[in-house]
């Protein structure tokens, strides 16, 4: 008889137990990772949107909301009736060049809280040069090599004020007076090709490179062009 009450007793408490998990709240989140497509400092990316739902039979009370990480969000979220749900607008607003990480805290009370989404996104500088460095070796004298280096408008249209070498360097170029911003389809790009006739190093970067200055307006050229450094 004492064993007998004892299962009858087990058996309740794993019922009740069971049928208050079923009454709990349960939180679904549409994704749980959002990845943004690359943009320049003083720019941000188009908002991506979470949706927050509540597929259990409680009351989900949604509380505080944050992203980190040089990304923003926006939310319509408060108390979840069993079945309702609300969204969450993520924006990336970083204008730190390079890879960010970030995350997406909800607060809330289910037994699953936090919720945790994270958060990713690229910066670009402006303007890029690849490869950032020029090597010749060893050449021969009366010989010549040549090199390119790919000048990359990530940004608003930039004028050229010039472009020029030092030491045992020349060139020669066709490129615009302004490149053009990035199109839909097609990115703004010139080239730049470099040949010597001596050994040499040539340190191409951005910071020792003086050759480009803010556009006033943006005119219609091709968006590449082709510039050799000739002797």
């Amino acid at each position: 008889m004492f064993l007998q009450n004892r299962f009858l007793a087990f058996l309740f408490l794993t019922v009740c137990t069971l049928g208050a998990h079923a009454a709990a709240q349960q939180v679904k989140l549409s994704a749980t990772s959002l990845t943004f497509g690359s943009h320049t400092p003083g720019n941000s990316s188009a908002p991506q949107t979470i949706t927050l739902s509540n597929d259990g039979a409680a009351d989900l009370s949604v509380g505080a909301i944050a992203a980190s990480g040089g990304f923003s969000q926006s939310n319509d979220c408060a108390t979840l009736h069993p079945g309702q749900s609300c969204t969450i607008d993520v924006t990336y607003i970083s204008s730190i060049v390079g890879n960010s990480e970030g995350v997406l805290t909800i607060n809330d009370n289910a037994a699953s809280t936090p919720e945790i989404v994270t958060l990713t996104g690229t910066v670009l500088p402006p303007i890029t040069f690849a490869p950032g460095t020029l090597s010749f070796g060893s050449i021969a004298v009366g010989t010549s090599q040549t090199k390119s280096v790919t000048i990359t408008n990530n940004g608003s249209a930039f004028g050229i004020a010039a472009i020029s070498t030092s030491g045992d360097y020349a060139q020669a170029n066709n490129c615009p007076a302004i490149l053009p911003a990035p199109g839909p389809t097609e990115p703004g790009q010139g080239f730049w090709q470099s040949r010597a006739r001596m050994q040499g190093l040539r340190n191409l970067s951005p910071a020792s490179l003086p050759l480009c200055r803010e556009a006033e307006r943006a005119a219609r050229v091709p968006p590449r062009c082709l510039c050799s450094q000739l002797l």
